[in-house]
């Protein structure tokens, strides 16, 4: 048989195209904003730790070292990384979400 029509090496197209619905494209700028929402959240977890720092002055303080004008974005930013977060804790243990964090 010539054909290989009973090869199962070579995925099928139903396969690819399944992986291409997973498959996350992002521009560069996405993946840079991506990047950025993380350090910032990373760093107010980090800076919120201490029980004597204020948000408002943990939000100033971010928004002067990364050159950003409005502490709603700030806010926005850290929603936008948690949510990451919790598709990425799904993703790796499943709809049990006990067990992320």
């Amino acid at each position: 048989m010539t054909g290989r029509q009973g090869d199962s090496s070579s995925p099928t197209p139903q396969t690819n195209i399944k992986a291409e619905r997973r498959m996350k494209l992002q521009t560069p700028k996405q993946k840079e904003q991506a990047r950025l929402d993380a350090v910032i959240y990373k760093e107010r977890q980090a800076l919120a730790k201490n029980p004597d720092n204020m948000m408002t002055a943990i939000d100033d303080y971010l928004m002067q070292k990364h050159n950003i004008g409005s502490r709603t974005t700030i806010w926005k930013m850290c929603k936008r990384a948690e949510a990451r977060l919790r598709a990425a804790n799904k993703a790796y243990y499943g709809d049990d979400d006990s067990r992320a964090e």
